[in-house]
Parts: C-alpha cells; structure tokens; sequence
C-alpha cells in the first residue's frame, strides 16, 4: 500500500476550493496510479468525494459559501489504497466585486 500524501493546501475562492498535494514517500512496492479525496463538513468526518487520475491538484466547485469544509486525500496503486493525508479546511466566500 503506498503511504500517506501530503495535503500542501486547500484555498477557498468563490464557490470552489483548490486543493494540491503532493505524492507520499512511499509508493508501496507499486506505481501509484491515482488519487481519491475525501470531503467532509467537520474535522475527521470526511467521506469519498471523487476518484482522480494520477493528478497533484484538483479543484471542488461542489461547495456552499459560507460553509467550512475539511478534507483529506489518499493516494491508491495496483496493492490498493493508501493511508489518509493530513487534514485542511477551507470556507469559500463570495469575493467583493
């Protein structure tokens, strides 16, 4: 199993959060192949969000102002999925015009 990513960011913008990570140090014996990042509205209460491709960014345009969200991503190769990334939160906001 590959080891934990690290989750560098997570930046709010209007309706959206970019997130960025980079890939553990640890591959597992086997070439990661992509990422699944996992979404929650309180701190540990993430759950699957969405499967990637073999990606350092993505960004969330699924997302209410004004709500706080937390999330963490897991990197997964040919052995299965890895270890849960740190945690970040960001609250998108309406941006003044």
């Amino acid at each position: 199993m590959p080891g934990a990513p690290t989750l560098n960011s997570a930046n709010a913008g209007s309706g959206t959060v970019a997130l960025a990570w980079s890939a553990p140090s640890s591959n597992g014996g086997s070439a990661i192949t992509g990422y699944k990042v996992y979404r929650g509205t309180f701190s540990g209460g993430e759950t699957l969000l969405t499967t990637l491709s073999l990606v350092g960014s993505w960004t969330d345009n699924g997302v209410t102002n004004g709500v706080t969200y937390y999330y963490k991503v897991t990197a997964v190769n040919g052995v299965g999925e890895g270890a849960l990334s740190n945690e970040r939160s960001a609250t998108p906001a309406t941006v003044p015009s």
